[in-house]
């Protein structure tokens, strides 16, 4: 059984940091370009660039020192978006040596200056990395937490080659934990989405997955036709690794079935296709299945040189489970054949391999499990920090609210107070208004009293004037009249 996830798994976590060159530049190309750039930005992308394609060409050491540079130079001239990227380099080749704790920490610091920058698609690519670091430490818990938030922030995005990308390792993770029904449901929105978008590799990796799903159902008619459906779309875009994936698995399906002619037709294809990719554990691998084959077949002689041939080359390569398969299947195969003390001594060195299997496992459990206690600790002291944190808040929004209250309850007794002010100097203005106007009529009043007054004292005056007058000319009249009587007489 063979996967496609750790092709798309490196094909992703490279996703976005291509972008800065083209990638079919050289990396003697890349190194002229930097001899004449000055200290800018264009320098740093151009360090980060020449970082990239030797993390591809697995020359980590040369990668780490011009992603160091990159680091440097982009603090110096505060270049936010250029020292993201580079400590993003920094993380995946850490993960490309599977050093996860440094991984993590390097991509941790990289999704922090792209929050920054608010780089959404490189936020995404990044959460993705670190979920896939946890993944391979077997902290499923965390991994799947990381692995959401990206699928959200895709989402969110509607960036569909991430979404994509994010169910299939999200179906992938409840693969290996056995939950195969979520596994199928993941894996299913991501082929219609890849199907949408004509992603061909990866419609093919999806049908592969979903292939899988069924095989460890047991619906191998089922998984013989997702397997084909992927054989299908490799051969049209020519991909020979995903061809002899999925040719394998196809073989390995008709094994499970003992239709014996026909696994050994696939598995043998499948195997031409990895000697051509130069993938030692696929020849291995399909070495040691068209071994069991023949020995299902009761063709002992020619089963052991295939078993043994994939034994050496799994030796070679450091293929532990592969190791132990093949001492399994050739203990089995000498005990057929009467081989007695060869079948205990396989059978022994079987023991050790599957020894060194579990104790690697033992070993990387007591990782996980003192790397999550760690963790665990960690949270907790962040959720006590926290606690803290929000009572302080809490204590000052209320102590905010009171003074806010108080605040509020001085102002309106100030605003009542200036309201009866103003009413009252209203009233005041009001009354000094009458008060002042009934004066001026009190005045008038007097004015025209005296005027009346005057005016009658002045007829008065006038009166007896003329009176005084009338009297003395009537006493002139009656001494004139008494002078001329007399002489009358």
């Amino acid at each position: 059984m063979r996967s496609f996830f750790r092709y798309y798994v490196l094909l992703f976590a490279f996703y976005g940091a291509l972008s800065v060159c083209a990638q079919n530049k050289r990396i003697d190309s890349l190194r002229n370009v930097l001899r004449f750039q000055a200290e800018d930005s264009n320098k740093v992308k151009t360090l980060n660039a020449l970082s990239g394609r030797l993390l591809q060409a697995n020359l980590h050491d040369s990668a780490l020192f011009f992603a160091e540079k990159s680091v440097e130079l982009a603090k110096r001239i505060n270049f936010g978006k250029g020292l993201a990227k580079a400590l993003n380099w920094y993380g995946n080749i850490y993960l490309a040596q599977d050093k996860f704790p440094e991984a993590i920490g390097f991509h941790e610091k990289s999704l922090i200056e792209y929050e920054k920058v608010k780089d959404t698609t490189a936020i995404a690519g990044t959460l993705f990395n670190i979920g896939l670091a946890y993944k391979e430490q077997g902290i499923i818990s965390k991994a799947l937490e990381y692995y959401f938030r990206c699928l959200k922030i895709s989402e969110a995005q509607a960036e569909q080659h991430n979404i994509s990308y994010a169910l299939n390792t999200i179906g992938i993770i409840y693969f290996d934990q056995g939950d195969l029904d979520k596994a199928l449901e993941y894996y299913a929105r991501s082929l219609k989405i890849r199907e949408k978008e004509k992603d061909q590799r990866g419609i093919a990796s999806s049908l592969n997955n979903i292939g899988l799903v069924y095989k460890k159902k047991n619906d191998f008619e089922h998984a013989i036709e997702y397997y084909r459906k992927s054989l299908s779309i490799n051969e049209k875009t020519l991909y020979k690794q995903g061809m002899a994936i999925a040719l394998e698995n196809i073989g390995t399906a008709y094994l499970e079935t003992r239709q014996l002619p026909e696994a050994l037709d696939y598995i043998t294809k499948a195997m031409n296709l990895y000697v051509e990719t130069k993938s030692k554990e696929g020849i291995a691998d399909c070495e040691i299945n068209i071994g069991v084959v023949l020995l299902k077949s009761n063709k002992n002689a020619e089963a052991e040189k295939h078993i043994t041939n994939g034994l050496q080359i799994a030796k070679e390569a450091g293929i532990l489970n592969l190791t132990k398969d093949a001492y399994q299947h050739l203990s089995e195969l000498y005990a057929l054949m009467g081989k007695y003390e060869m079948a205990l001594d396989n059978y022994k060195q079987y023991i050790v391999a599957r020894d060194s299997l579990l104790n690697a496992a033992n070993t990387k459990k007591t990782v996980q499990m003192e790397m999550n206690y760690g963790f665990e600790k960690k949270e907790a002291e962040q959720k006590a920090e926290q606690e803290k944190k929000d009572l302080k808040t809490n204590e000052d929004k209320r102590k905010q609210k009171l003074v806010l209250w108080f605040t509020a309850c001085g102002l309106g007794i100030v605003l009542i107070l200036a309201s009866v002010i103003f009413r009252s100097l209203i009233l005041n203005k009001r009354k000094n208004k009458i008060i002042s106007e009934q004066k001026m009529l009190v005045e008038r009043q007097k004015e025209m009293v005296e005027e009346k007054q005057k005016e009658i004292l002045d007829s008065i005056r006038y009166a007896k004037r003329i009176q005084g007058s009338l009297l003395t000319n009537e006493k002139y009249i009656e001494r004139t009249w008494k002078a001329l009587k007399k002489k009358l007489i």
